[in-house]
């Protein structure tokens, strides 16, 4: 084979980015110093599960944001709730 064809036919190696390759990395936060979290860390941070987190909001019992993809549970609703259901139990 003739040189002159062969590197008309290769192409360069050319390296691409996604946007996926120049974001951030995300900032790993402990839970005790976070604003908000989800009904699965909620649960956690309370000792109770998953699903029991999920009845609390259905009733209305704690308030959740529902401005992002999932749910989340501020840190003060989940005291509030802590705190008043600790003087009726």
């Amino acid at each position: 084979m003739n040189t002159a064809t062969k590197n008309k036919t290769e192409h360069p190696a050319v390296k691409t980015t996604s946007p996926a390759d120049t974001a951030p990395a995300a900032v790993a936060i402990p839970l005790s110093e976070r604003l908000a979290f989800t009904l699965q860390e909620a649960a956690l941070l309370c000792g109770i599960s998953y699903v029991s987190v999920w009845r609390l909001v259905k009733r209305g019992k704690i308030k959740t944001c529902g401005a992002l993809r999932h749910k989340l549970v501020s840190r003060a609703e989940l005291e509030k709730f802590l705190t008043t259901t600790q003087g009726a139990a």
